[in-house]
């Protein structure tokens, strides 16, 4: 296909980028809309080693004990090898986000039990692997079906953490 053939396209419908048919019509282009879930689909897959070091983290409280999953942990960053929807494993789990040249944000939705508590943690990392550290935010809330006699403090955490970062490889 010829380049500029998709914004041709879209003038002589007279619907822009989010019309109505928008969707069919980037896929006819070659284009396709993309989240985090598809994050190894694009122009090909590109991954990147992450070792994550020690976190320098402030807590809420002090007597918070946080479900962060992040502290001296190995992962997998992958990626659509450019800009848009990424995905790191990291241990066991799953953090999705996006990354734009060397900068990303990646969040985990993590549900866990503490005593007979049941919370939700939200972790997020963000930052430029440039500079070999990464923002950290915790947040965790009780689960609506938690009892309310649990008497523990919903905690929050934020900080940094080292981050060293493998060279992109392209598959």
């Amino acid at each position: 296909m010829q380049p500029g053939a998709c914004r041709r396209h879209q003038r002589r419908s007279g619907r822009g980028r989010f019309g109505r048919s928008g969707d069919r019509r980037r896929e006819r282009c070659g284009h396709r809309a993309r989240d985090a879930a598809d994050a190894t689909t694009g122009p090909g897959t590109c991954t990147r080693t992450l070792s994550l070091g020690e976190a320098a983290l402030k807590l809420s409280a002090a007597d918070c004990d946080i479900n962060q999953n992040v502290t001296r942990r190995k992962g997998v960053l992958t990626y659509g090898c450019g800009d848009g929807p990424a995905k790191a494993e990291i241990g066991t789990k799953i953090f999705k986000g996006s990354i734009a040249g060397d900068s990303v944000q990646l969040t985990l939705v993590d549900d866990f039990d503490y005593g007979a508590c049941s919370f939700t943690s939200t972790e997020t990392l963000t930052g430029s692997f440039a500079g070999g550290k990464l923002s950290y935010a915790y947040r965790e809330a009780y689960q609506p079906s938690s009892p309310t006699t649990c008497g523990l403090p919903d905690c929050t955490a934020t900080g940094t953490v080292n981050v060293t970062v493998g060279t992109e490889v392209k598959q």
